[in-house]
């Protein structure tokens, strides 16, 4: 037979005609192979031929039944090996042998290290400990041992999901064709993460790159160059691998993902990449400390955009929460091999699961009694980094405590913290922790539309069914829901005339309360007239008269699609989102640019809705552009960030309380039993602290919301600045460009709601970042917001043990952050910052100053109570009003406070003045210039008296903190002060000056800030008048310029004048004082 053909499956004769080749041993050697254990699946041994350049015989031994011939010899040629013949060997033991005469003419093989790279490497290919592909070629033509080709392997499968846009086959032959400047590649990754060369394992070597990118810029061919320039690229992007430590059962890479070009925005902070036979995944992160779910993904071909795209709303839906969000997705690798086999593939998934969680903490430091230590045999190119926790997610909900068992094995300092939810922990479904989250914002929707939601009969269409847990807990959150049609993928439910509103509640817990119910369990008894429940997989439906007219369908038979389309479209007072799949796009929109293939059939123009608000307890159920296209159209939407925050808050505030309780463990003061009743005893006051969060930053978007058009100017300015600091890409983030803001203008429009959420989280997340720098978190002041956030029982019984939290900082933070920003919107700060250098701390404390001064939380808890009582309006008034107090009176703490600003000592100076003031409003508040709304139209609508007389007083309280100063500084009463210091006010003009700078146009920063300027200039000229006045009754007496009589006599009789006429003003004042 001719031994030079390159053979394949059907050239290969009979077993019983093969002849033996020279070189060959015709008998089988037993002891070439040691004894085979159970678990290994083949032993291989390579054997050059003495006499035959070039060719060798290999033979492979093989636990049980031997691998189809045609696939042998795949993976032979993957490896660069020609099989020119094969021949079975008998062998004893019920174990299979082949034996295949090999060529290798590219490259000799002629040392020992060679052949025994080359057997251990097909024999972990055998193993299914590694896959075999273009790569695998590295082991002969480059000399590298398998795991080494693995290396390479599993970056070009990262590039992969990247979107490079060569593929593997391509990347292996450049690889391949430029050897030595691979073989440096691979230099420099021993030397930069071999912890044997660096060294110590936390003192790594640089990884100089210069000589090598100096090879690159001389190569031929553009494509090589690009493929090794990005291999090198991503090296100098790695931050730490597992690749040298003991016992991994994957590859793992952590990258600083700034450092890798072209990666969509946001781009994360870091992300780790775990690459096995089995299993691959990402787990992205947005900062250091970061939490969110794990999915398994079945998207192999790009699940890091899959991932990436949960990120971005991840990040915004944890600025509530103390981490910064994190999302991560594995996908599993041999998913068709268990097709039609639930069971086998859920197994398989469950060890992929394992085999990624174990790749993530590989990576991750530990802490051991408050030390931070390193992973063994990881080399670490960044700082410490040991906050990794994780969640579930689609697919993975029952997934945390296999996540836990294993963060214990490893000894992790977050035991079973490192995955919320598990066993011990807080069930969200249990607690329907989500779906009421959303129903905050739900509640808000109706009540601003005039609608009591657990009173008034509330008309819903919703995406889900009652076995879920957001679906259905959130349809048994009021007792007037009348669900008039769902869907989910299985069946379409209709019910156009629902029977009493009682009936169908008791309905709905039954099938809550029914384990894997579906809508086919709704009892047709409890339907009313036309209701039903249709098969999605039906050709067709029959639907009866009441609910074609209701959906506005042309005729009674129709498709499943249409009638779910037709649902989406229904006119309901709330279309209410709990399942999977994206339904809403904006007009100008593609399907294809959503991403949710599944869904392309149902998906519906966010123009043609009907229902008045949207309660999204899913994720994702409209695009963001759908969602500002409703929203333009007068419906009532926020996100899915700001709805179903309540489960990531939730999962939050577990972490936080077992990372308190662990540390009281530890110390001997709590068993696990007392530890675990009190997680158990807790669970109402953490879910009340949960949904405290869900209610303000609802509140705080109707605030931003009601005063949209007039800071319209504002909130571009803001949106500028997060540009220029490379926080934010509109694009990215969904935010109108500069066109788009100036039609609103010219329509008198703000931002939506939709739109005001995403400046509120990126808001959020840039102050965060700004205070967690400072010192403010150091500051004892603000050791009760850090208390405030754990429930009462660990307030009182381990104080102590939250004081030493080790995320106390970012706790404070976190808590100073939603406070100042809920209550006085996202502009705030920036604005504050306008005529000086004043830092986000700064600003911080200067709020913290106002808000204690003038016990802002107990008039805005006040406020709360009355909610029910009082017209929406007029709550969203007060509330706007008491913002307006709040800036002015913080802009005068960072004017004339002194720097650092004291908090507790600004409060003690300032707060008898004005609070002297306050008891005494009758007094002196007709001195002022008023401008807000009388006691008695509060009192018509309702206010009590007590809260009425307050909130009237508001706009002449922005004046309280200059004269409670001056009676400090002076010792003069503070009722005599604000008596010369309004007589003085007027005298020298200052209502009708100020009024006419605070309606000048501000829409640029430098606009904004020489508005600043001059108000400041105002101040100064006044306080200065009234001091001495104070020391010279006679100093009251001045007499106006003619100058200043006359602009303000043209500004009394309506005319307007520029910041020129003002700045004249200004200059009359100072020379008559």
């Amino acid at each position: 037979m001719n031994t030079t053909a390159h053979l394949d499956a059907r050239s290969i004769p009979a077993p019983g005609h093969i002849e033996a080749w020279p070189g060959s041993n015709d008998r089988p050697d037993f002891a070439a192979f040691a004894a085979l254990p159970r678990d290994c699946r083949a032993q291989v041994r390579f054997r050059p031929l003495p006499g035959r350049v070039g060719q060798s015989e290999l033979t492979v031994l093989f636990n049980g039944a031997p691998v189809a011939l045609a696939d042998s010899l795949a993976v032979l040629e993957r490896f660069g090996l020609k099989a020119l013949d094969h021949r079975p060997l008998p062998w004893p033991g019920g174990l299979s042998c082949q034996r295949f005469l090999v060529a290798h003419a590219d490259r000799p093989v002629d040392d020992a290290t060679l052949v025994a790279r080359l057997e251990q490497a097909l024999q972990d290919v055998w193993q299914g400990e590694a896959d075999a592909d273009a790569f695998s070629a590295l082991v002969l033509l480059a000399g590298f041992d398998g795991r080494e080709a693995t290396l390479f392997r599993a970056l070009a499968r990262y590039l992969r999901q990247i979107a490079f846009p060569i593929g593997g086959d391509e990347i292996a032959a450049a690889l391949l064709r430029n050897v030595e400047v691979t073989r440096s590649l691979l230099a420099l990754f021993h030397e930069g993460f071999d912890p044997a060369r660096a060294g110590r394992d936390d003192t790594p070597c640089p990884l100089p790159g210069d000589t090598l990118r100096g090879r690159l810029e001389r190569m031929a061919s553009a494509e090589d160059e690009r493929v090794l320039r990005r291999y090198l690229m991503l090296l100098s992007a790695l931050l730490r691998t597992n690749y040298y430590r003991s016992g991994a059962t994957c590859l793992a890479f952590k990258f600083a993902s700034t450092a890798i070009d072209g990666l969509p925005l946001p781009r994360p902070c870091f992300e780790i990449f775990v690459h096995a036979p089995r299993v691959e995944g990402i787990h992205l992160r947005g900062g250091r400390v970061a939490r969110g779910g794990i999915r398994w993904s079945d998207r192999p071909a790009d699940f890091r955009t899959e991932v990436h795209g949960l990120l971005k709303a991840q990040m915004v839906k944890n600025v509530v929460i103390v981490p910064e969000g994190s999302k991560g997705g594995f996908v599993v690798r041999r998913a068709a091999e268990f097709a039609g086999n639930a069971a086998a593939l859920r197994e398989e998934a469950v060890a992929c699961y394992q085999v990624f969680i174990r790749g993530l903490l590989d990576l991750t430091d530990n802490i051991v009694e408050d030390r931070v230590v390193p992973p063994a045999g990881v080399v670490r190119r960044d700082g410490d980094d040991p906050y990794l926790v994780v969640a579930a997610d689609k697919g993975t909900a029952s997934f945390s405590d296999i996540a836990n068992g294993i963060a214990l094995e490893y000894g992790f300092w977050l035991g079973d913290a490192f995955a919320s939810g598990g066993s011990v922990g807080y069930d969200h479904k249990k607690m329907g922790i989500t779906a009421r989250g959303a129903w905050e914002s739900v509640r808000r929707h109706c009540r601003e539309r005039g609608l009591d939601s657990q009173h008034d009969p509330i008309a819903t269409v919703g995406v889900g069914d009652m076995s879920g847990d957001v679906f259905g807990n959130g349809m048994l959150l009021s007792p007037s829901i009348r669900l008039l049609g769902a869907f989910d993928h299985r069946h379409i439910f209709l019910d156009p005339a629902p029977l009493a509103a009682d009936i169908g509640l008791a309905e709905r817990r039954r099938l809550f309360g029914q384990a894997a119910s579906s809508w086919a369990d709704y009892r047709s008894e409890a339907l009313g007239p036309g209701g039903g429940v249709h098969s999605r997989q039906a050709r067709h439906i029959d639907i009866g008269e009441t609910a074609r007219q209701w959906l506005g369908l042309p005729a009674s038979r129709c498709t499943p699609d249409e009638v779910v389309t037709a649902l989406l479209r229904a006119e309901v007072d709330l279309l209410w989102l709990g399942g999977i799949g994206t339904y809403v796009k904006a007009s100008d929109e593609r399907h294809e640019q959503v991403g949710d293939r599944a869904n392309d059939g149902l998906r519906v123009d966010a123009s043609t809705l009907r229902c008045r608000s949207v309660g999204e307890g899913a994720n994702l159920g409209f695009t963001q552009r759908g969602r500002i296209e409703y929203a333009l159209a007068g419906g009532r939407i926020n996100t899915d960030a700001i709805d179903n925050a309540g489960g990531v808050n939730c999962s939050d505030h577990e972490v936080n309380i077992k990372i308190l309780l662990g540390r009281a463990q530890r110390g001997g003061r709590l068993d696990e039993a007392r530890r675990n009743a009190l997680l158990r005893d807790m669970t109402d006051e953490v879910a009340a602290l949960v949904l405290r969060d869900n209610y303000l930053q609802s509140l705080a978007l109707s605030l931003a919301e009601a005063c949209a058009p007039a800071q319209l100017d504002r909130h571009l300015r803001l949106i500028r600045r997060f540009e220029r600091s490379g926080e934010i890409d509109r694009r990215v983030a969904g935010l109108p460009d500069d066109d788009a803001i100036a039609a609103r203008r010219a329509a008198g429009r703000g931002l939506t709601r939709p739109e005001l959420a995403v400046l509120l989280a990126y808001t959020k997340l840039s102050l965060r970042r700004e205070i967690l720098a400072s010192d403010l978190p150091d500051d004892p002041l603000f050791e009760r917001d850090l208390l405030a956030y754990f429930p009462t029982p660990l307030r009182e019984g381990f104080a102590d043990d939250i004081r030493a939290h080790p995320l106390r900082r970012e706790i404070i933070a976190t808590a100073v952050v939603n406070s100042m920003v809920n209550r006085v919107g996202s502009g705030f700060v920036d604005e504050m910052q306008g005529d000086a250098a004043y830092s986000d701390a700064e600003v911080a404390r200067a709020y913290s100053v106002v808000r204690d001064v003038f016990d802002l939380c107990a008039f805005w808890r006040r406020l709360e109570t009355l909610e029910a009582q009082l017209p929406a309006e007029a709550i969203t008034g007060l509330y706007l009003a008491s913002r307006s107090l709040t800036e002015a009176a913080t802009l005068w703490v960072l004017r004339n406070g002194v720097r650092p600003l004291d908090i507790s000592g600004e409060v003690a100076r300032l707060a008898p003045g004005v609070q002297t003031l306050l008891a005494r409003l009758p007094a002196w508040q007709p001195l002022a210039d008023g401008g807000g709304v009388s006691v008695a139209d509060l009192l018509a609508q309702g206010v009590p008296a007590e809260l009425a007389a307050f909130a009237a007083a508001l706009p002449s309280l922005a004046h309280a903190l200059e004269i409670a100063a001056l009676a400090a500084d002076t010792g003069q009463p503070p009722l005599q002060v604000a008596e010369r210091y309004f007589i003085l006010r007027r005298l020298l003009g200052l209502p009708v000056l100020t009024a006419e700078l605070a309606a000048l146009p501000r829409r640029t920063s430098w606009e904004a800030r020489a508005g600043q300027v001059l108000g400041a200039r105002f101040d100064v000229l006044l306080r200065n008048s009234v001091q001495r006045a104070l020391g010279d009754a006679g100093a009251s007496g001045i007499k106006r310029s003619e100058t200043l009589d006359l602009l303000l006599g043209e500004l009394e009789r309506g005319a307007r004048v520029d910041l020129a006429g003002l700045l004249v003003a200004a200059g009359e004042i100072e020379r008559l004082i």
